[in-house]
Formats: C-alpha cells, sequence, structure tokens
C-alpha cells in the first residue's frame, strides 16, 4: 500500500523517501503558529535556554506567526467595539519577546 498525504508530506519535509506508521521524524517546519496563549509558554521557552550561556531565541523568526485574535468577540461582548483589543500583559510579552528578535 502506498503512502497517505500526510506520509508524503511528512516524508519531504524530512528528507526521507518514504515513513510509516510509528516513524519518528524531525520535518523542516514551514511555518509555526500560535495564538495570544503563546504568553502561556513563554516562561518554558525562557527555561530551555536557563544555564546555557545562549541567548533564548527562536530557530527563525520569519518563519514564526502569533496571531493575538481569540478576544475580538469578547469585547464586544462586553460592550466594546467589535474588533478593538486592549492588550493583555500576556500580548505585551509575547510582542516583547518577538522583538527582541
Amino acid at each position: 500500500m502506498g503512502m497517505t498525504v500526510v506520509q508524503k508530506i511528512l516524508a519531504r519535509a524530512s528528507g526521507v523517501s518514504s515513513v510509516a506508521v510509528g516513524d519518528v521524524v524531525e520535518p523542516r517546519v514551514d511555518l509555526a503558529m500560535s495564538h495570544e496563549n503563546a504568553s502561556l509558554v513563554i516562561n518554558q521557552f525562557f527555561e530551555i535556554f536557563k544555564g546555557t550561556n545562549r541567548p533564548p531565541e527562536l530557530w527563525d523568526p520569519a518563519r514564526v506567526a502569533i496571531v493575538l485574535d481569540h478576544l475580538a468577540g469578547y469585547n464586544a461582548y462586553q460592550g466594546r467595539p467589535w474588533g478593538i483589543l486592549e492588550n493583555t500583559p500576556g500580548d505585551l510579552e509575547t510582542r516583547d519577546l518577538f522583538q527582541q528578535q
């Protein structure tokens, strides 16, 4: 039996001819995306670099997208203008991290 579409994508991104169920692969990431909850994992991100004498850095900032959009509807629910977001401390922390990259 041939590979599924997902297996073909993973094989190509991993630089191998084929993958099968149970294989462990390290595919090249085209784009990593998160939303404003990225602020919840920033502490773990900094923890990874603790004691390494390396500055915390993303592997490729051009391949990371953070979308701050989940609270747009919440503002309308609270009687504020739709689509007008107030920055939360987590949003600011996330923006600071990316501006440093």
